[in-house]
């Protein structure tokens, strides 16, 4: 937020704010639960409140995979479908649902969670605490520990 003042941007205007963040999150806190594919201590963090002070708008949170669905499903390519249905890559790999317009959340707010869906229940451990989800398989070579990118000959600084 501070960034987006600093580039001029007009913070006010609007009456509220959405924020994408990646990963899971309590749906009646915006407690972060955790954030697998980025290093540091997000565990428990309010990541709405922590908003709010530098913002004094509301916050609505949404999962970054879900909020891209939304987003095109309102005013992308997906606009005027009966359902769309994404998948997002990046440091990890997620997903959502939208059926008649709106967001398909699921009980616990995970619909479309693809990345963590288990393919090999012995696989390597993934940062969800899992063991062989697609994420460990499919997602984007970085070390989620070091920040360095890896592949086959091993892990390279990325600075």
């Amino acid at each position: 937020m501070r960034s987006a003042a600093r580039l001029g941007w007009p913070l006010r205007r609007s009456a509220r704010r959405g924020v994408g963040v990646p990963g899971p999150f309590d749906q009646a806190t915006a407690k972060r639960i955790f954030l697998p594919n980025l290093a540091g201590m997000w565990r428990g963090v309010r990541v709405r409140d922590q908003l709010r002070r530098v913002v004094d708008l509301p916050i609505w949170l949404i999962n970054d995979a879900r909020a891209f669905v939304l987003a095109e499903a309102t005013c992308g390519a997906g606009h005027g479908a009966s359902t769309v249905v994404g998948l997002t890559i990046g440091t990890g790999i997620g997903g959502g649902i939208a059926i008649g317009g709106r967001l398909h959340l699921g009980i616990d707010g995970t619909a479309g969670e693809v990345g963590h869906i288990t393919i090999d229940p012995h696989g390597s451990p993934c940062g969800c605490g899992n063991r062989g989800c697609l994420e460990t398989f499919a997602q984007w070579p970085l070390d989620r520990h070091t920040g360095h990118s890896c592949g086959a000959d091993g892990c390279a600084d990325t600075d």
